[in-house]
């Protein structure tokens, strides 16, 4: 059943929330003593953290920022000296 639970997860685009789910079956001992509520909540605490390191991810990859290492950048309100 916890095999098409995964895979039920993940057709609906809950990666972080089957990733969460298979460590905790991984890792029984660890999570016995939480109510089902706090055990779902692990998981949708993952899955949020996964959909917003995909955002910062593909954010940051669309915002393309030039690497200039040695030069040094003036702007009126920060400087960076690398």
């Amino acid at each position: 059943m916890i095999n098409q639970n995964l895979t039920r997860l993940r057709s609906l685009r809950l990666g972080g929330m089957a990733d969460a789910l298979n460590l905790q079956n991984e890792q029984p001992g660890t999570y016995e003593g939480l109510s089902f509520e706090e055990r779902l909540a692990l998981l949708i605490d993952q899955e949020d953290t996964d959909r917003n390191n995909k955002r910062l991810a593909r954010l940051l990859k669309a915002a393309r920022f030039n690497q200039h290492r040695g030069h040094q950048v003036n702007h009126p309100f920060w400087q960076f000296v690398p």
